[in-house]
């Protein structure tokens, strides 16, 4: 009987977590464009924080809210480029959120990884090693942004 009950647990308590997970196609490499360079944003698969979206702006705009095992790529103009990741569900908040400046080259690809930290702490942020960022994002799900391009 107890057996049963932590079965039936363990099945809802999956399918919630699968719910929340990236479902878009995997990973492919975006061709590069003159004037342009690209920025991967990749959250990998980690159980904890797994239920949380994480809304990334750049711009004063909503890119997305990025899932646990998703991905989103986007063209950007070499320029600072300022992002900000939330925790929060809705709007910006200027206390609850991380800003991220990255300095964007021509032809130059960028790997940024999202992590889940405790409850009501922005996310964790890492521009990764390009090899070690093109390891990790291998294993991700494609998320359409709101913006492709991001003129400076």
């Amino acid at each position: 009987m107890c057996s049963s009950k932590l079965f039936f647990i363990y099945i809802i308590l999956s399918v919630f977590l699968i719910s929340c997970m990236a479902v878009g196609p995997a990973f492919q490499k975006e061709q590069r464009v003159d004037k342009y360079g690209i920025v991967y944003i990749y959250r990998p698969v980690n159980l904890f924080g797994s239920a949380l979206e994480f809304p990334i702006y750049a711009k004063k705009t909503k890119l997305l809210s990025i899932n646990t095992g998703g991905y989103t790529s986007i063209y950007v103009t070499p320029q600072r480029l300022l992002l900000f990741f939330s925790q929060k569900w809705g709007e910006l908040s200027s206390s609850e959120h991380d800003a991220f400046i990255l300095e964007v080259h021509e032809g130059q690809e960028y790997y940024i990884k999202v992590e889940a930290r405790l409850a009501n702490q922005p996310p964790g942020i890492k521009l990764m090693d390009k090899t070690i960022g093109e390891k990790e994002i291998i294993k991700t799900k494609y998320q359409e942004p709101a913006l492709k391009y991001i003129e400076g």
